[in-house]
């Protein structure tokens, strides 16, 4: 497998607070082009800029979860393990003086023969099949609580970004609703922070993702199309293509 990753400093940020992590590397602020083996970490950390020690908490989580491949859990032995990096994320924020720092975070982690989606906040995960993009996974966030209640006129006047569940935080509860599911089979993922999808939509990123051979150049232009868009988040795109 390759990893094609570009993640970029928000407009006129003094620090990204994106992070992602390949196997063994983390990556921030910077580009790469990586042979991924089915025995590594492919997710996005996105350090929750409201909260300050947004960029630890990406770090943080980052570092701490790249070895959880060698353990092989199952599903509920990485709930298990996520827990309790939730926990020591809350514990060491707290002696940084970053009581409420927080992230979300989405990726693969390949446990023996199995591949696990994890999931929690809105990072998002799609697969490629074919032209279309499928997304895989579900943004915890007031806006869409909201629309699922039927508040359809209290979720347009919400903040589409204003997430409901996380790492960190500073409280626990936050953690409870992380999913963790078996991965559907892919040939192309692609993997978001919301400082892309939150600007351009599926239709012009399939328009992106299948107009070229999938390359880091088709990183930068989604990178670019989310800032010609009007994004001045920190943005993160990951394209894993076995």
């Amino acid at each position: 497998m390759i990893a094609f990753v570009v993640v970029q400093r928000g407009v006129g940020k003094e620090q990204c607070e994106d992070t992602v992590l390949v196997g063994d590397m983390p990556i921030c602020d910077d580009s790469a082009k990586l042979s991924v083996s089915t025995t590594n970490t492919i997710c996005v950390a996105d350090g929750v800029g409201g909260n300050a020690g947004g960029h630890f908490a990406s770090t943080f989580v980052a570092e701490q979860i790249k070895g959880l491949s060698d353990a092989e859990p199952d599903k509920m032995k990485l709930r298990q393990l996520l827990n309790d990096l939730n926990n020591d994320l809350i514990v060491e924020g707290n002696a940084k003086g970053f009581p409420t720092a927080a992230t979300t975070l989405t990726g693969i982690v390949f446990t023996g023969n199995k591949e696990l989606l994890v999931h929690i906040g809105n990072t998002r995960a799609y697969a490629l099949q074919g032209k279309y993009l499928k997304q895989l996974t579900e943004d915890h966030t007031v806006y869409n609580c909201l629309l699922k209640m039927g508040r359809i006129d209290d979720a347009s006047q919400s903040r589409k970004n204003e997430i409901t569940n996380c790492f960190g935080g500073g409280n626990a509860s936050l953690f409870e609703n992380i999913i963790i599911s078996d991965m559907q089979e892919f040939s192309t993922l692609l993997l978001t922070s919301d400082g892309v999808h939150d600007y351009i939509g599926i239709d012009e990123l399939e328009c992106l993702m299948t107009s070229n051979i999938l390359s880091i150049k088709t990183c930068n232009n989604i990178v670019q199309a989310a800032i010609d868009a009007g994004s001045k988040d920190d943005i993160s795109v990951v394209i894993v293509q076995k």
